[in-house]
């Protein structure tokens, strides 16, 4: 994992540094005492720690992120052919029902084999999943093959009886259909084909057998193509295949990588294996089915070699600022990382400030050496430079791991957009071939001929087929005027002799060729209770003259459909994320989550990431590309679009760092004062260091009887109790009523204040503030009094004067010094005193 090594090295030299810090602050009593000998070791064993724990975060969410690439590749490989071959199953099961089939079969002649075989190529033309069509009489002697055979292959005796006893299956099977993934000799190769199977009845009595080859590996390579041309980095050097039950290949990605016959170990979803001398991560997936169809017992495998699996965990995310991703992304066990964290550069901002302030105390006092004092300056500064590097590592590595985490999740977006678009086409290329294809049915064409269908023969055939394919909600035949005359579902059956005025009934009549079909708008449609849909449709013609009579026309069930795909899709998605469909005019139509749905549609965003209800989403979006002839070839657009939303940032808090200052001026420190600084939201807030005792991480505010405002409460710091006065009190008083405003927050800090009166007496109490900011030493003359009576005397308002400082990026900023005799009337109790109003906001940087 170069990645992680990289990590672990810099968390070295880090840690390297705070080993020196440590050492150095020994060699002097008063550098051990300024610089906190013992915060610094305990800061040095909590950063160790804590980097252990980090770089093993990012191992573990390397792997899972890695597993879960790969499992979603092999859920899709076997997910997708699934749901090819349920539509296999139904196929044989109408094909097989076809009166010019069980004719043929029945009387088979010449004029008749001519015939079928042309009928068999016009099946083949639309269902292009299909390589080759046989039929064999009540024997099991072939008669017709849509594609020669080669008589110079011979075929075994041994391959023959394998034959017979397979089609002896067929023709007294009473099964829906018959599954079958073998050699067979009829189908004049050595290589094995998987069949659908079923017999064919003529008559009621059984008079041959019908058998249907899939184009299993032309099917199988695509897909593969498809899933590994990703527009992701995440397929890079991985090997997809399918595997029995048993973990044999039966057709891999890469022929010499993964061969057919190939044995993997599959006993375990997920396993480290050594292939071809290459150790790879392989995951193994079983089928979820499909409407409880679980296809031939076969399993999706993904393998991707070790050396790259983790190669693109960190990539660039799209998201923006990923260090304040939600912590919920990360595992359970690494989510008090960031806090942690946070905590370990807190108190060693707290070290350096109690540290500086202790000097500061010290002074110039007798015993004490100026190199002395010199040595914990300097080490002091150290501290800080230590502890930036130490926020800088901690920052980089949880940006590492946020990073993957943030792209692994756009990546799962994208890949579910992609996945649920390329079931609604396939799902959709079946819809085109059905209706050209029954629209050739000879009793239809009858009935239309006719001109009515008084015996309901063509009803029975339009239940029939609609009983086999549940995706229809209706199946409508129609005569050349537009006029219903026959219906699949006998609650519609009263519509039958009213006139059709939707606009797809023109187009069919006007279509040309047998391969022509036409699909309506996505639009309301009465054949389907005035839902939107889509209604497919084809031209049924006389046989002879080739004149158009009429049309068949079968209506989408879409709702029962999209949901399904919403449903095997959205699987894992969190409450509050999405996965929708929308039309061509960017209406939602089906979705896992309606209101976050129809709150994307409203700004619709064609960018990779979103905001929605505070929350920052990765946003996978895809139209599709068809399948096979459909909408590749054939020039239609359906015009639908999934998308995706996954949360990647949750609701933040507003938070504002102390300002990075250009320098501290080098100035004469007998003519200057040291002002120590926080922060209080957005405000900048500086106070006289020599009234504050020490820095002291946030507790729980207890609450006194009687404790009068500005005060809070009380808190323990130490050995002592002490009254807290919260700032953001001052400054916002509607945050006192919050109900956990007496909690202990370890984002915040309480300032332990020795305030003198004005009769030589001290106040002691605790500020509490949200961040520790720069402690410095500033010229007299730079210190701006603002709070001014009439009488040229000070007010008694919280701020008295302001110091203007220079930015690191070229601003001037104003520092607002909260005022001594503002904090004496406060510990006195005086509730006047902290309502004193003034625009703190104006000096805010």
């Amino acid at each position: 994992m170069p990645l992680v090594d990289k990590q672990r090295q810099e968390l070295r030299l880090v840690e390297m540094a705070w080993d020196q810090l440590t050492l150095l602050s020994s060699m002097s009593l008063l550098s051990t005492k300024a610089s906190s000998g013992e915060d610094l070791s305990r800061a040095r064993h909590d950063f160790a720690a804590l980097a252990d724990e980090l770089i093993q975060g990012l191992v573990r969410e390397s792997l899972r992120h890695s597993v879960d690439d790969m499992s979603s590749l092999a859920q899709i490989t076997i997910d997708v052919l699934v749901r090819n071959l349920f539509e296999r199953t139904a196929d044989i099961g109408f094909l097989a029902m076809d009166e010019s089939i069980a004719e043929y079969l029945h009387n088979p002649t010449d004029t008749g084999a001519a015939h079928i075989e042309q009928r068999l190529r016009e099946y083949v033309q639309k269902y292009s999943v299909y390589s080759n069509v046989f039929l064999f009489d009540g024997q099991g002697t072939l008669l017709t093959a849509l594609q020669a055979l080669d008589a110079d292959t011979p075929v075994s005796a041994t391959q023959h009886k394998k034959d017979a006893a397979f089609l002896q299956q067929v023709l007294t099977s009473a099964d829906a259909f018959v599954e079958d993934f073998s050699v067979h000799g009829f189908a004049n190769s050595a290589e094995p084909s998987l069949v659908y199977a079923h017999p064919v009845a003529y008559q009621g009595r059984v008079c041959g057998a019908l058998c249907l080859q899939f184009r299993l590996v032309d099917e199988m390579q695509a897909l593969f193509a498809t899933l590994l041309t990703q527009s992701n980095s995440a397929t890079k050097g991985v090997l997809l295949g399918l595997v029995d039950a048993n973990g044999c290949v039966l057709i891999g990605s890469n022929t010499q990588l993964l061969q057919r016959g190939y044995v993997l170990d599959t006993t375990e979803p997920t396993s480290v294996v050594t292939h071809w001398g290459r150790r790879y991560l392989q995951v193994v997936r079983e089928t979820h089915g499909f409407q409880g169809y679980a296809g031939p017992g076969w399993r999706g495998v993904a393998l991707i070699p070790m050396d790259l699996a983790f190669e693109d965990f960190a990539e660039e995310s799209t998201a923006g600022d990923v260090l304040s991703a939600s912590t919920q992304l990360l595992l359970p066990d690494l989510q008090t990382i960031p806090l942690r964290s946070a905590a370990i550069q807190s108190a060693l901002e707290r070290s350096v400030w109690n540290g500086l302030l202790e000097l500061y105390a010290v002074g110039d006092k007798e015993g004490v050496a100026p190199r002395d004092r010199l040595f914990a300056q300097t080490l002091l500064s150290e501290v800080g430079v230590t502890a930036r590097k130490t926020a800088q590592a901690f920052a980089s590595a949880l940006n590492n791991l946020y990073r993957g985490v943030v792209a692994a999740l756009q990546r799962d977006a994208q890949t579910r957009a992609d996945l649920a678009m390329q079931i609604v086409d396939r799902n959709l290329y079946e819809r085109a071939n059905d209706c050209r294809w029954w629209a050739l049915t000879p009793s239809l064409g009858e009935v239309l001929h006719q001109g009515h269908d008084e015996q309901g023969s063509a009803a029975k055939v339009l239940e029939h087929i609609n009983n086999l394919y549940t995706v229809y909600s209706c199946l409508v035949l129609f005569d050349a005027t537009g006029k219903v005359v026959a219906v699949s579902q006998p609650r519609m059956r009263d519509r039958v002799g009213s006139q059709v005025h939707a606009a797809w009934v023109n187009k069919t009549l006007q279509l040309s060729g047998s391969q022509a079909y036409w699909v309506s708008q996505w639009e309301p449609s009465e054949f389907y209770d005035g839902l939107d849909t889509f209604v497919y449709s084809a031209a049924v013609r006389e046989p002879q003259s080739g004149r158009v009579i009429g049309g068949i026309a079968i209506v989408w069930d879409a709702q029962e459909q999209l949901n399904s795909v919403v449903g095997a899709c959205a699987e894992g998605l969190r409450a509050d994320e999405v996965l929708l469909f929308s039309d061509k005019n960017g209406h939602v139509i089906a979705s896992s989550n309606a209101d976050l749905a129809n709150a994307y549609a409203a700004v619709c965003s064609p960018a990779s990431t979103c905001q929605l209800n505070g929350l920052t989403y990765g946003v996978g979006q895809s139209r599709g590309w068809g399948y096979r002839e459909f909408r590749a070839q054939d020039g239609y657009e359906h015009g639908l679009t999934c998308t995706v939303l996954r949360m990647v940032r949750d609701k933040q808090a507003e938070t504002v760092t102390p300002p990075a200052l250009l320098q501290q001026p080098n100035l004469n420190r007998e003519k200057g004062i040291h002002i120590a600084t926080c922060m209080v939201g957005k405000h900048w807030l500086g106070l006289d260091a020599s009234c504050i005792q020490l820095a002291a991480s946030d507790t729980q505010i207890l609450h006194a009887g009687g404790m009068r405002a500005p005060f809070l409460g009380m808190a323990k710091v130490g050995d002592r109790v002490f009254h807290v006065l919260d700032m953001r009190d001052v400054l916002d008083s509607t945050t006192a009523s919050k109900p956990d405003a007496r909690l202990a927050d370890p984002n915040r800090q309480l300032l332990v204040l020795n305030i003198p009166g004005e009769g030589g007496q001290r106040y002691e109490f605790a500020l509490r503030v949200d961040q520790l900011g720069p402690m410095l030493h500033v010229e007299s003359q730079r210190v701006q009094p603002v709070a001014m009576t009439g009488d040229g005397v000070a007010a008694n308002t919280m701020v008295d004067a302001v110091i203007s400082l220079p930015a690191s990026d070229g601003r001037q900023l104003l520092l607002c010094r909260v005022g001594l005799r503002w904090l004496r009337q406060c510990a006195q109790g005086n509730n006047l005193a902290w309502q004193e109003g003034m625009n703190v906001d104006a000096f805010s940087p």
